[in-house]
């Protein structure tokens, strides 16, 4: 796809966002089957809902501009998937499986945020106000996803270390 103005560039990021959402969906459903933690497999399934509502909305964008999903071409979040199951797959201790899926996630969702807001900045220079209102409540759920993440992880990193100090006790 040619890029040779602000909506192409527009339609061209929410292509690859869309993608990625998507990709995501298919890892963290793998990583929530896999963890043994129930907080976690939790904290996944809330997250998948939410990428749903993310997805409906960067549809709601493409038809707000008129313009349909691209094709992207990205091994980039492939050879990312890859990687992830292969670490996943050589840690042994469950809470530590439970710490490394989410840290996938908020590794994803910190790239999300960026992309949400260059696209956020564009819709409204291009005056695309709908657009951009729906990529504001994206930006708005993976930001607030951030804490939530980092809480299941300090929960999650204390219980690791309160079981090493009590077999070192």
């Amino acid at each position: 796809m040619a890029i040779d103005n602000a909506q192409d560039l527009i339609i061209h990021m929410m292509t690859g966002l869309m993608n990625s959402e998507t990709r995501l969906d298919q890892v963290t459903e793998e990583l929530g089957k896999a963890v043994q933690d129930q907080d976690t497999k939790d904290y996944f399934n809330a997250r998948t809902q939410l990428r749903k509502q993310a997805v409906s909305n960067l549809e709601e964008c493409f038809r707000l501009l008129g313009a349909k999903q691209g094709q992207m071409e990205s091994r980039f979040r492939d050879v990312w998937a890859e990687d992830v199951r292969r670490e996943f797959n050589a840690i042994q201790n469950p809470a530590l499986k439970a710490i490394y899926a989410i840290g996938t996630a908020r590794q994803i969702q910190d790239f999300h945020i960026g992309e949400y807001r260059v696209l956020r900045g564009l819709a409204r220079a291009a005056g695309n106000f709908g657009v951009m209102a729906l990529l504001d409540a994206n930006l708005g759920m993976k930001m607030a996803g951030q804490e939530e993440t980092d809480e299941l992880v300090r929960r999650l990193a204390v219980g690791v270390f309160q079981a090493r100090r009590e077999r070192a006790a």
